[in-house]
């Protein structure tokens, strides 16, 4: 256990409650992490991010990103809220508040910008702009973008 507290950080109250074997992790935030017990190199910032995490190699930062993620691996979430549903998907990055929020199982996807891909739940796919593939639910390998004039 002595390894453990050394090689991870907390900051905010009740994190990591249910640490065991995990390593390297790093939480600051109210629950942040709270029920990580084997996840190892997890990054969460702010509130309820991570919160649900069993997964490696995560990266949350803003309120309740990757709020749900259990077993998923390699995701990252930056903003409010993004991939908050993940529980199994894997190497999905999501910048932007809202960003790919219903994705559970997907994998491999990129969503850039608010709401991107909010309502994707597929695999492979590519979001960038204000609310681009809004619409996608499971689609499998697209690209989107969304311009404003």
């Amino acid at each position: 256990m002595e390894a453990i507290q050394e090689a991870t950080r907390r900051k905010g109250k009740r994190r990591f409650l249910s640490l065991t074997t995990g390593t390297f992790n790093t939480a600051v935030g109210f629950l942040s992490l709270r029920s990580n017990t084997e996840g190892n190199f997890n990054t969460a910032m702010g509130a309820g991010t991570l919160l649900s995490n069993a997964g490696s190699n995560n990266t949350a930062t803003g309120a309740a990103a990757l709020l749900s993620n259990t077993t998923g691996s390699n995701n990252s979430g930056f903003g409010s809220t993004a991939l908050a549903l993940n529980t199994s998907g894997s190497l999905n990055t999501a910048i932007g508040a809202q960003a790919l929020s219903s994705n559970t199982a997907g994998f491999e996807n990129t969503a850039i910008g608010v709401g991107a891909l909010g309502s994707s739940t597929g695999t492979g796919n590519i979001a960038v702009g204000f609310g681009a593939g809004g619409n996608v639910t499971t689609a499998i390998t697209s690209s989107v973008s969304a311009t404003t004039s």
